[in-house]
Protein backbone atom coordinates (compact mmCIF):
# COMPACT_ATOMS: atom_id res chain seq x y z
CA UNK A 1 0.00 0.00 0.00
CA UNK A 2 1.35 3.70 -1.20
CA UNK A 3 0.66 6.73 -0.68
CA UNK A 4 2.35 10.16 -2.46
CA UNK A 5 2.01 12.50 0.50
CA UNK A 6 2.57 16.10 -1.15
CA UNK A 7 3.68 19.18 -0.04
CA UNK A 8 1.36 22.43 0.36
CA UNK A 9 1.99 26.14 0.18
CA UNK A 10 0.05 29.36 1.67
CA UNK A 11 -1.20 31.47 -0.96
CA UNK A 12 -1.88 34.18 1.85
CA UNK A 13 -1.44 33.66 5.65
CA UNK A 14 -3.23 36.16 7.64
CA UNK A 15 -2.97 36.66 11.67
CA UNK A 16 -6.29 37.92 12.48
CA UNK A 17 -5.67 37.88 16.62
CA UNK A 18 -5.09 35.89 19.95
CA UNK A 19 -7.38 33.10 20.96
CA UNK A 20 -8.46 32.30 24.43
CA UNK A 21 -6.11 29.24 24.50
CA UNK A 22 -2.72 31.21 23.55
CA UNK A 23 -2.91 30.13 20.07
CA UNK A 24 -3.28 33.01 17.02
CA UNK A 25 -6.51 32.80 14.81
CA UNK A 26 -5.15 32.38 11.23
CA UNK A 27 -6.64 32.81 7.59
CA UNK A 28 -5.01 31.29 5.23
CA UNK A 29 -5.39 29.66 1.65
CA UNK A 30 -3.61 26.40 1.68
CA UNK A 31 -2.48 24.82 -2.05
CA UNK A 32 -1.54 21.36 -2.19
CA UNK A 33 1.51 20.77 -4.89
CA UNK A 34 2.91 17.87 -6.71
CA UNK A 35 6.22 17.93 -4.76
CA UNK A 36 5.95 15.18 -2.06
CA UNK A 37 7.47 12.52 0.05
CA UNK A 38 6.06 8.65 -0.55
CA UNK A 39 4.65 6.66 2.30
CA UNK A 40 4.66 2.29 2.28
CA UNK A 41 2.84 0.38 4.63
CA UNK A 42 3.38 -3.50 5.07
CA UNK A 43 0.15 -4.58 7.24
CA UNK A 44 1.33 -7.13 9.79
CA UNK A 45 0.64 -8.74 13.42
CA UNK A 46 4.36 -7.85 14.53
CA UNK A 47 5.52 -4.71 16.72
CA UNK A 48 4.74 -1.47 14.77
CA UNK A 49 7.98 -0.54 12.36
CA UNK A 50 9.04 3.15 10.83
CA UNK A 51 12.27 3.53 7.93
CA UNK A 52 13.07 6.75 7.06
CA UNK A 53 14.99 7.54 3.93
CA UNK A 54 16.06 10.64 2.57
CA UNK A 55 16.28 12.95 6.03
CA UNK A 56 17.33 12.43 9.40
CA UNK A 57 14.09 13.08 11.88
CA UNK A 58 15.54 12.15 14.84
CA UNK A 59 13.61 9.62 16.97
CA UNK A 60 11.29 7.48 15.36
CA UNK A 61 8.76 7.76 18.52
CA UNK A 62 8.83 11.49 17.74
CA UNK A 63 8.12 10.93 13.82
CA UNK A 64 4.18 12.13 12.99
CA UNK A 65 3.59 8.80 11.13
CA UNK A 66 4.43 6.76 14.50
CA UNK A 67 2.34 8.89 16.00
CA UNK A 68 -0.78 8.20 13.72
CA UNK A 69 -0.51 5.38 14.03
CA UNK A 70 -0.04 4.73 17.39
CA UNK A 71 -3.77 6.97 17.42
CA UNK A 72 -5.64 5.28 14.70
CA UNK A 73 -4.67 2.16 17.01
CA UNK A 74 -5.79 3.44 20.24
CA UNK A 75 -9.22 4.99 18.59
CA UNK A 76 -9.82 1.32 16.61
CA UNK A 77 -8.78 -0.81 19.89
CA UNK A 78 -6.11 -2.42 18.96
CA UNK A 79 -2.64 -2.11 18.51
CA UNK A 80 -1.31 -1.25 14.99
CA UNK A 81 1.69 -3.59 13.72
CA UNK A 82 3.06 -3.71 10.40
CA UNK A 83 5.88 -1.85 8.76
CA UNK A 84 5.91 1.50 7.30
CA UNK A 85 8.57 3.25 5.13
CA UNK A 86 8.64 6.56 4.34
CA UNK A 87 10.80 8.27 1.43
CA UNK A 88 11.45 12.37 2.45
CA UNK A 89 11.78 14.70 -0.42
CA UNK A 90 10.16 17.36 1.27
CA UNK A 91 12.54 19.18 3.39
CA UNK A 92 11.73 19.83 7.48
CA UNK A 93 11.11 23.55 8.83
CA UNK A 94 10.26 24.84 5.47
CA UNK A 95 6.63 25.75 5.68
CA UNK A 96 5.59 23.06 3.25
CA UNK A 97 3.50 20.67 5.95
CA UNK A 98 5.82 17.45 5.03
CA UNK A 99 5.71 16.11 8.28
CA UNK A 100 1.79 16.83 8.56
CA UNK A 101 1.12 15.46 5.25
CA UNK A 102 2.84 12.32 6.22
CA UNK A 103 0.61 12.09 9.48
CA UNK A 104 -2.53 11.68 7.37
CA UNK A 105 -1.13 9.84 4.53
CA UNK A 106 -0.52 7.41 7.35
CA UNK A 107 -4.49 7.87 8.91
CA UNK A 108 -5.39 7.22 4.74
CA UNK A 109 -3.34 4.03 4.19
CA UNK A 110 -4.28 2.73 7.75
CA UNK A 111 -7.94 3.21 7.59
CA UNK A 112 -7.68 1.61 3.91
CA UNK A 113 -5.70 -1.11 5.21
CA UNK A 114 -8.73 -2.15 7.90
CA UNK A 115 -11.45 -2.01 5.93
CA UNK A 116 -12.55 1.87 6.69
CA UNK A 117 -13.60 1.63 9.90
CA UNK A 118 -13.66 5.25 10.06
CA UNK A 119 -15.62 7.86 8.40
CA UNK A 120 -13.71 11.27 6.81
CA UNK A 121 -15.05 13.45 10.07
CA UNK A 122 -13.35 10.48 12.40
CA UNK A 123 -10.52 10.98 10.49
CA UNK A 124 -10.06 14.49 10.62
CA UNK A 125 -10.58 14.49 14.43
CA UNK A 126 -7.84 12.37 14.61
CA UNK A 127 -5.91 14.52 12.48
CA UNK A 128 -6.49 17.57 14.38
CA UNK A 129 -4.93 16.22 17.62
CA UNK A 130 -1.84 15.61 15.72
CA UNK A 131 -1.27 19.17 13.69
CA UNK A 132 -3.18 22.08 13.17
CA UNK A 133 -2.72 21.57 9.22
CA UNK A 134 -3.05 17.98 9.24
CA UNK A 135 -6.93 18.13 8.46
CA UNK A 136 -6.18 19.63 5.03
CA UNK A 137 -3.96 17.18 3.82
CA UNK A 138 -7.24 14.88 4.04
CA UNK A 139 -9.09 17.24 1.63
CA UNK A 140 -6.28 18.55 -0.42
CA UNK A 141 -6.58 20.72 -3.65
CA UNK A 142 -6.84 24.15 -2.63
CA UNK A 143 -8.60 25.13 1.02
CA UNK A 144 -8.92 28.15 2.52
CA UNK A 145 -8.84 27.85 6.28
CA UNK A 146 -9.70 29.65 9.80
CA UNK A 147 -8.74 28.98 13.38
CA UNK A 148 -5.53 27.66 13.86
CA UNK A 149 -6.02 25.99 9.91
CA UNK A 150 -8.32 23.54 10.89
CA UNK A 151 -11.48 24.83 9.52
CA UNK A 152 -11.62 23.90 6.25
CA UNK A 153 -13.15 25.33 3.19
CA UNK A 154 -12.79 23.93 -0.87
CA UNK A 155 -12.33 26.87 -2.96
CA UNK A 156 -11.36 27.80 -6.88
CA UNK A 157 -8.97 30.60 -6.50
CA UNK A 158 -7.66 31.91 -10.02
CA UNK A 159 -3.84 32.14 -9.94
CA UNK A 160 -1.89 34.01 -12.22
CA UNK A 161 0.50 30.85 -12.88
CA UNK A 162 -0.48 26.79 -12.22
CA UNK A 163 3.09 27.13 -10.39
CA UNK A 164 6.63 27.84 -10.47
CA UNK A 165 9.62 26.94 -8.59
CA UNK A 166 10.67 26.95 -4.89
CA UNK A 167 13.74 28.33 -3.58
CA UNK A 168 14.82 26.13 -0.38
CA UNK A 169 17.67 27.71 1.72
CA UNK A 170 20.01 25.23 3.78
CA UNK A 171 18.18 26.21 6.65
CA UNK A 172 15.10 25.40 8.33
CA UNK A 173 12.80 28.14 10.51
CA UNK A 174 11.16 26.68 13.77
CA UNK A 175 7.20 27.96 14.21
CA UNK A 176 7.20 28.32 17.86
CA UNK A 177 10.11 31.60 17.29
CA UNK A 178 8.21 32.73 14.49
CA UNK A 179 4.86 33.32 16.74
CA UNK A 180 6.63 34.78 19.69
CA UNK A 181 9.08 36.95 17.37
CA UNK A 182 5.49 38.11 16.07
CA UNK A 183 4.04 38.87 19.05
CA UNK A 184 7.19 40.38 20.37
CA UNK A 185 7.47 42.97 17.29
CA UNK A 186 6.20 46.16 16.86
CA UNK A 187 3.65 45.23 14.00
CA UNK A 188 1.82 42.21 15.78
CA UNK A 189 -1.52 41.70 14.20
CA UNK A 190 -2.87 40.10 17.49
CA UNK A 191 -2.40 43.18 18.95
CA UNK A 192 -5.27 44.30 16.72
CA UNK A 193 -7.60 41.21 17.35
CA UNK A 194 -9.42 42.35 14.03
CA UNK A 195 -10.01 40.32 10.98
CA UNK A 196 -9.68 41.86 7.66
CA UNK A 197 -12.99 42.04 5.59
CA UNK A 198 -10.59 41.97 1.92
CA UNK A 199 -9.52 38.93 0.73
CA UNK A 200 -5.45 39.06 1.11
CA UNK A 201 -3.55 39.41 -2.21
CA UNK A 202 -1.55 36.13 -3.17
CA UNK A 203 1.91 35.79 -1.47
CA UNK A 204 0.61 37.93 1.72
CA UNK A 205 2.18 36.76 4.75
CA UNK A 206 1.98 38.02 8.80
CA UNK A 207 4.83 35.79 9.48
CA UNK A 208 7.33 36.84 6.67
CA UNK A 209 8.80 40.34 8.78
CA UNK A 210 9.13 38.21 12.42
CA UNK A 211 11.11 35.03 10.41
CA UNK A 212 13.09 37.89 8.77
CA UNK A 213 13.77 39.22 12.13
CA UNK A 214 15.13 36.10 12.71
CA UNK A 215 16.62 34.88 9.64
CA UNK A 216 17.83 38.34 8.09
CA UNK A 217 19.02 36.18 5.17
CA UNK A 218 15.26 35.47 3.88
CA UNK A 219 14.94 39.06 3.45
CA UNK A 220 17.95 39.17 1.16
CA UNK A 221 16.73 36.19 -1.15
CA UNK A 222 13.85 37.79 -2.01
CA UNK A 223 15.70 41.45 -2.09
CA UNK A 224 17.96 40.09 -4.74
CA UNK A 225 15.49 37.91 -6.66
CA UNK A 226 14.33 39.04 -9.81
CA UNK A 227 10.40 38.77 -10.83
CA UNK A 228 10.06 40.40 -14.55
CA UNK A 229 6.64 39.05 -16.05
CA UNK A 230 3.49 40.41 -14.94
CA UNK A 231 2.58 38.30 -12.43
CA UNK A 232 5.60 36.60 -11.09
CA UNK A 233 5.79 36.83 -7.45
CA UNK A 234 8.10 35.66 -4.87
CA UNK A 235 7.51 35.19 -1.31
CA UNK A 236 7.28 32.45 1.54
CA UNK A 237 5.05 29.94 2.85
CA UNK A 238 3.93 29.10 6.08
CA UNK A 239 6.04 29.98 8.49
CA UNK A 240 9.39 29.43 6.77
CA UNK A 241 11.98 28.94 5.47
CA UNK A 242 10.80 28.15 1.88
CA UNK A 243 10.06 31.10 -1.06
CA UNK A 244 7.46 30.63 -3.53
CA UNK A 245 8.31 32.21 -7.34
CA UNK A 246 5.15 31.90 -9.04
CA UNK A 247 6.38 31.91 -12.41
CA UNK A 248 5.78 30.34 -16.08
CA UNK A 249 9.19 30.16 -16.62
CA UNK A 250 10.60 26.35 -16.65
CA UNK A 251 14.28 27.34 -15.68
CA UNK A 252 16.24 30.05 -14.32
CA UNK A 253 18.20 32.44 -16.24
CA UNK A 254 22.04 33.29 -15.69
CA UNK A 255 21.32 35.55 -12.96
CA UNK A 256 18.68 33.49 -10.92
CA UNK A 257 21.06 30.57 -11.13
CA UNK A 258 23.96 32.93 -9.65
CA UNK A 259 21.35 33.99 -6.97
CA UNK A 260 20.75 30.90 -6.03
CA UNK A 261 24.30 29.53 -5.71
CA UNK A 262 25.10 32.73 -3.79
CA UNK A 263 22.15 31.96 -0.83
CA UNK A 264 22.85 28.03 -1.29
CA UNK A 265 19.28 27.89 -2.53
CA UNK A 266 17.68 24.58 -3.81
CA UNK A 267 15.37 25.05 -6.86
CA UNK A 268 12.25 23.21 -7.23
CA UNK A 269 10.16 23.14 -10.08
CA UNK A 270 5.99 22.50 -8.80
CA UNK A 271 2.78 22.75 -9.91
CA UNK A 272 -0.66 22.93 -8.34
CA UNK A 273 -1.89 19.83 -7.49
CA UNK A 274 -5.62 19.29 -7.92
CA UNK A 275 -7.77 17.73 -5.65
CA UNK A 276 -8.35 14.10 -6.60
CA UNK A 277 -12.24 13.08 -6.96
CA UNK A 278 -12.00 9.86 -4.91
CA UNK A 279 -10.13 12.21 -2.05
CA UNK A 280 -12.82 11.14 0.85
CA UNK A 281 -12.12 9.06 3.85
CA UNK A 282 -9.09 7.63 3.57
CA UNK A 283 -9.25 7.26 -0.38
CA UNK A 284 -7.03 8.44 -2.96
CA UNK A 285 -3.59 8.87 -4.06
Amino acid sequence: MRRECRAKINLFLKVLGRRPDGYHELWTLFQEIDVHDTLVYEPGSGELELEIAGAALGAVEENLVFKAARLFGDRLGRPIGGRFSLRKRIPAGGGLGGGSSDAAGALALLNEAHQYPFGHEDLRAMALTLGADVPFFLEGGMCEARGVGERLRPVVHELPFDGGFLLIPDFGVPTGPVFRELAAGPSDPAHENAAPHAVPAIGENDLFAPACRLFPRLAEIREAWPCRETGESLFMTGSGSTLVWFTDRSRLDREQEAIAARFDLKTVPFRRWPKPADRQSGIGR
